[in-house]
């Protein structure tokens, strides 16, 4: 069986784990010894160069990707406290945009069993500002939920099940935080085989 990693931080954050094992590392040191895992995430991609990743014909793929993309609307929120009306409003090509950037690069492999997962929430350690980003990031997975269900892909959702403890920073996973995206990475991975 071949599983490819496809995305940014979430999978590729060896230098931000305290082991210096990154997430695609933890799910290849646990995959059985038929499997065969090609780690292709790179830190800070966006969804624009995880569609220039390898993107597999067979076996089964896994992308985590779209964070990248909204950090600079986060550094736009503390500013947008005057105007938050016009700033909604400013989001919505801008989620168009996502939108169809998301759909080419999840079409690339339509046939081949994808779990893509949401984009989880910054921890910032600000309330207000991680209110609003939680709110943000909310919109964009919208965007991932309906694409995801009109190619047939699984969602793995991140945003929900993530826990503070998950964080070596605001954005990336620590070692706990690989550990538990690897075993719910390695879960759909069983249940779509045994399914086969």
């Amino acid at each position: 069986m071949n599983l490819y990693l496809l995305g940014d931080s979430i999978l590729d954050n060896e230098i931000y784990t305290e082991s210096g094992a990154s997430t695609m590392d933890v799910i290849a040191d646990r995959a059985p010894a038929d499997w065969s895992v090609h780690p292709l995430a790179v830190d800070g991609a966006t969804i624009d160069s995880t569609g220039s990743q390898r993107h597999p014909d067979e076996g089964l793929r896994v992308i985590s990707m779209g964070g990248n993309d909204l950090l600079p609307f986060v550094n736009d929120l503390e500013g947008s406290t005057d105007n938050p009306a016009d700033y909604l409003a400013s989001l919505l090509p801008i989620l168009k945009e996502f939108e169809s950037d998301y759909r080419r690069v999840l079409g690339k492999s339509i046939g081949v069993p994808t779990l893509v997962m949401t984009i989880w929430k910054p921890h910032f350690g600000e309330p207000t500002l991680d209110a609003a980003c939680d709110m943000l990031v909310g919109c964009f997975n919208s965007v991932i939920w309906k694409l995801a269900q009109e190619v047939g892909a699984d969602v793995y959702d991140l945003h929900g099940d993530a826990e503070p403890s998950w964080y070596a920073n605001p954005i990336e996973p620590n070692d706990h935080g690989s550990e538990e995206i690897a075993t719910a990475v390695l879960m759909w991975a069983d249940t779509r085989i045994a399914s086969w």
